[in-house]
């Protein structure tokens, strides 16, 4: 789904850990502890009952990787904490690439120029994109392009040395 199509420029997508487009902080890698980080939007259009957050790094050795997939998040949220508990918000988790329904801190092989971490966040139009917990990157995706009123999206970077 190409967020160009639902660009909005009121609908932003930030983090209090980094800005977008700088590097994620350790704690937030692998490298650290691992927690998923603290996310907020605001100006939050009309008519959003839903969220869905879709974290990937298009620039794995083996193809686009998704590190997060969080859908049925409801609409009156508009902020993450720092390794928040997804199902305690009322949302649902999918799959990740590592089969995992969790985050899965950003790990790029070691020596590997940094790997970009792309947060896209749907607002939707419904309560639920009617998929149960577990579902694949594919399945949200295709759910929520019916029912996207806009999208925001923010980039975070991160590398290891060699």
């Amino acid at each position: 789904m190409s967020a160009e199509n639902y660009y909005d420029p009121t609908f932003k997508l930030m983090s209090p850990a980094f800005l977008t487009e700088t590097t994620i902080p350790i704690e937030y890698t692998d490298d650290g502890a691992g927690l998923s980080p603290p996310l907020a939007w605001d100006v939050i259009p009309e008519g959003v009952r839903s969220f869905a957050l879709i974290v990937y790094d298009p620039d794995a050795p083996h193809g686009d990787f998704t590190h997060w997939l969080v859908y049925d998040l409801p609409g009156n949220i508009t902020s993450l904490s720092a390794g928040a508990d997804i199902t305690a918000l009322g949302g649902l988790l999918g799959v990740n690439s590592k089969g995992a329904n969790i985050w899965t801190p950003p790990a790029p092989p070691p020596g590997d120029r940094p790997h970009r971490y792309i947060f896209q966040i749907n607002a939707l139009d419904r309560p639920t994109i009617s998929l149960p917990a577990g579902a694949t990157r594919d399945q949200v995706e295709e759910a929520v392009s019916a029912y996207t009123l806009t999208i925001a999206a923010m980039i975070g970077y991160y590398g290891r040395p060699v």
